[in-house]
């Protein structure tokens, strides 16, 4: 077994634990450490306990900067347009939002429906789209800003 193999496997339930104290979510702190350990192996890193500890702190920041962000939006989207409602009124704030989403590129529309309305996280948006996850994180801040502009200029 690689050293790397053998650390993975002494070390990822400490990690996994660690990352689930920062996150509060025992799935996100999965797939923090399974990001962390994809990265080491992809790019055949010497890395210690240390150094994973640390790359999982930050992942950890991160993850919850970006879940903050993105739980604000869905605050204020989810007010705009409840998903599980049916459109009434031609004047309704839902076929605003709806109009907004549907002006939007395909791709930055595809990822948020997967995101938001799907709930996919942003590795199986990636996997599904089989693009990297710094693309789809970047098509999303660009949906969510374009959307914003939109909705600001359709009030």
């Amino acid at each position: 077994m690689e050293p790397l193999e053998q650390l993975f496997k002494d070390a990822r339930a400490p990690l996994i634990s660690y990352a689930n104290s920062l996150v509060m979510n025992e799935e996100d702190a999965k797939d923090v450490v399974q990001e962390v350990f994809t990265e080491c192996f992809t790019e055949r890193r010497l890395v210690n306990r240390a150094y994973l500890f640390r790359s999982v702190r930050n992942r950890s920041f991160n993850r919850m900067r970006g879940r903050a962000r993105l739980n604000n939006f869905l605050g204020r989207l989810k007010v705009l347009l409840p998903l599980s409602q049916p459109f009434e009124k031609e004047d309704s704030p839902h076929l605003r939002v709806d109009e907004a989403m549907q002006r939007l590129p395909q791709k930055q529309r595809e990822v948020l429906t997967l995101r938001i309305k799907n709930e996919l996280s942003i590795s199986e948006v990636a996997l599904v789209l089989g693009v990297p996850e710094g693309t789809v994180k970047s098509r999303i801040n660009a949906a969510i800003g374009q959307l914003r502009a939109t909705l600001g200029s359709m009030e």
